[in-house]
């Protein structure tokens, strides 16, 4: 054998030895790569449900703002799909079965969402937190359906020319474009999005077919058209929604294109009938929330 292809062998060998842990084991992580296990596409659900279990135990014992709820999380043993904790954090959390779902729901948030407000919103009430709209989804939703609540992405902060470009919603929608990928292959995938997540959802539905694509609150979706996405598109904003008042135009890599309120847009209504404000759509019980289960539930209607 000559010495080429034996170090090509012994490259491949020494692969193949450090990823037979991993693999030997589906549901034991990687104990000294507890970070890495848990954001790859490369293993099941449940190996990284639990390495994220053992990276947030290991992120609350080493102390810091967030040790209490790193702590509750653990406790709480919360289904973390992927995780960071740089900066304003990402999260991506599991609710129910999701390799044996025969539905799927992720919903996609808007401004100022962080690690830190994940559960708690930022007012007094949790409306558009990813975690607590998850959660009312899901008791919405019934059972077979598996929802994700996606902080996959970098937020902007505020409503200013951060929001107004397209930037963050283009690299949300890579990670986002990433995590459809590995979805269950049989499922009935739908994105239910508010706010400025309705660009990235958007954005990502134009290149991974969906089932559904709901957009709340939309100051559009940098789509000429329901027409430009591969899935059933459904719109809707209160009637009090100060995001009505946003120029639907997109010039010099400012706006986001046409509103999805508009007929013309080719979306199917959503009625928000009882919503008020910019947050209101998923309150418990309301007209709204109802509605958008129906859009994810029922059977596809026929193109507008």
């Amino acid at each position: 054998m000559n010495r080429t292809r034996f170090s090509g062998l012994a490259v491949i060998a020494l692969l193949a030895g450090m990823a037979s842990p991993m693999l030997s084991d589906p549901h034991r992580p990687v104990g000294a790569y507890p970070d890495t296990v848990g954001n790859s596409d490369a293993v099941t659900y449940a190996t990284r449900y639990a390495a994220n279990r053992d990276w947030l135990a290991r992120l609350a014992r080493a102390g810091g703002p967030r040790a209490r709820l790193f702590t509750r999380w653990v406790a709480q043993r919360r289904q973390i799909l992927a995780f960071d904790p740089r900066g304003d954090g990402r999260v991506v959390e599991v609710l129910g079965d999701l390799a044996h779902a025969g539905r799927v729901v992720v919903y996609v948030p808007g401004n100022a969402k962080r690690l830190d407000n994940f559960d708690a919103g930022t007012t007094a009430r949790p409306r558009t937190a990813p975690g607590a709209v998850a959660r009312a989804l899901r008791t919405a939703s019934g059972p077979g359906t598996a929802v994700i609540a996606w902080l996959g992405y970098d937020t902007p902060e505020n409503i200013d020319l951060v929001a107004a470009k397209s930037t963050r919603a283009a690299a949300g929608a890579w990670s986002l474009t990433r995590l459809l990928r590995v979805l269950p292959p049989r499922a009935r995938v739908s994105l239910v999005c508010h706010s400025y997540g309705t660009v990235v959802c958007g954005r990502a539905a134009s290149h991974v077919r969906v089932a559904n694509v709901v957009a709340l609150a939309s100051p559009g979706m940098d789509v000429p058209s329901a027409r430009a996405l591969k899935a059933t598109v459904w719109a809707g904003r209160a009637a009090d929604d100060l995001i009505r008042l946003t120029p639907h135009v997109r010039f010099a890599g400012l706006g986001h294109g046409p509103d999805p309120m508009s007929p013309s847009f080719g979306a199917h209504p959503i009625d928000t009938t009882g919503s008020h404000g910019h947050e209101a759509y998923f309150n418990a019980g309301s007209h709204s929330l109802q509605q958008i289960t129906t859009a994810i539930t029922a059977p596809a209607p026929r193109t507008p």
